[in-house]
């Protein structure tokens, strides 16, 4: 809060011992936010533990309840999308714009397809029995347990609601570790699934966040979850599937690609200019539909660098608000 003394104001005391925190501000004004706990090996296990305690009674639920707990959780986010836009505002440096197209809108129709199809999705699944025609067998879609997600700062709401919907619907538990650049907003965020699943008479455990560094995550996916989600680059992939091979641990990886935009001759050009830029200058690039490379055919390629060149140009960086 205000007046909040330097950590580095020199003293001769020594300072007693406290457990480490983050920072968290606005990248775009360097606006403090807040501060959140570096959650140790213990603190991940505790809540994994939670988490797991809460799951059986949520599994015996009926779809129909799941759906209406969705169903609240839905009409929260829109009665809410502005404050939830504004927080990954501050968080991320994103525009409001960006938040309600990248943020409100996937959670808001994530919510809507699970609500709708969810259960048909999970229904058991008939198949052939070969050979044993005294033998009937079916594929079951059971709840694992505890899930684990990992998830990165470019979308903090968005990257936050989505793995955890269908993991929830499905009948589990869910602890997400946030990202240290995106964990201020998170806090906020898990308010509404505990909100909603209070209002319902469910344990608010079923959904748990833990914060902290590249430490923190690793003590998640060697936790003992019974799945993990990950998104974020390649080389912490190739991390998370090596310490998960430990306990042979299921992965779910989201990682960035190297994406082609390819700009034919007869293209609209008003449109691929637009669009490169969004793929480009979006999060810094820093996203999964980001545009990695341009190939531009011969026959458009001077006008198509001539207006990327103005329209860059008349570019404004500030803070978004």
């Amino acid at each position: 809060g205000a007046g909040a003394m330097s950590t580095h104001a020199a003293s001769s005391a020594p300072a007693p011992a406290s457990p480490p925190t983050i920072v968290c501000s606005d990248p775009a004004t360097g606006a403090r936010l807040g501060e959140v706990p570096v959650m140790d090996r213990a603190a991940v296990v505790a809540a994994v533990q939670r988490g797991r305690a809460a799951q059986p009674a949520w599994a015996a639920t009926s779809f129909a309840e799941r759906r209406a707990v969705l169903k609240d959780i839905l009409a929260r986010v829109v009665a809410a999308q502005e404050e939830i836009s504004l927080l990954a505002v501050h968080d991320s440096g994103k525009t409001m714009v960006d938040a309600a197209m990248g943020e409100i809108f996937p959670v808001c129709e994530k919510l809507r397809y699970t609500i709708a199809h969810g259960e048909h999705d999970l229904r058991p699944q008939a198949r052939a029995s070969g050979l044993l025609p005294h033998k009937a067998a079916r594929v079951e879609y059971l709840p694992l347990g505890v899930v684990g997600v990992i998830s990165p700062w470019n979308f903090p709401f968005h990257n936050f609601f989505c793995p955890v919907i269908p993991a929830l619907f499905a009948g589990n538990a869910v602890v997400i570790k946030v990202s240290e650049l995106a964990s201020w907003s998170s806090l906020k965020y898990l308010e509404i699934f505990a909100a909603a699943l209070r209002a319902r008479g469910h344990d608010p455990a079923l959904v748990q966040v833990v914060t902290g560094y590249g430490e923190t995550g690793s003590a998640l996916v060697t936790s003992g979850v019974e799945k993990v989600f990950f998104t974020g680059s390649p080389q912490n992939g190739r991390k998370v599937m090596a310490a998960a091979a430990e306990t042979l641990t299921p992965v779910v990886l989201e990682l960035g690609g190297k994406d082609p935009m390819i700009v034919c001759e007869d293209a609209d050009l008003e449109q691929a200019v637009s669009t490169a830029l969004f793929g480009v200058f979006n999060a810094c690039g820093q996203m999964c539909v980001g545009a990695e490379r341009l190939f531009v055919f011969a026959g458009v390629y001077d006008e198509f660098v001539a207006r990327v060149l103005a329209a860059a140009q008349a570019l404004r960086q500030g803070p978004p608000l």
